[in-house]
């Protein structure tokens, strides 16, 4: 997931140099986890993944994952 410019720096990190070396800052330019926003950034993300694919999914055979029955006893 791509990050706005303007919310980059605030993710900025530096990094660990050596005396005789130049400080590096290293900017992400896609979210990471840590970052405050990121847990309903990918909860969101997820969400649609799954709502465009679910339907795809019942068009065509899809065989059952082999652990689906054990994954349906914990959703009880």
């Amino acid at each position: 997931m791509h990050l706005k410019a303007t919310h980059t720096p605030r993710l900025g990190v530096i990094m660990p140099t050596h005396p005789d070396e130049p400080q590096l800052i290293a900017v992400p330019l896609s979210c990471t986890m840590g970052w405050v926003n990121s847990p309903p950034t990918f909860c969101v993300a997820s969400k649609t993944i799954a709502d465009l694919a679910n339907p795809r999914m019942c068009r065509h055979h899809v065989p059952f994952h082999r652990f689906a029955p054990i994954a349906e006893e914990f959703d009880q």
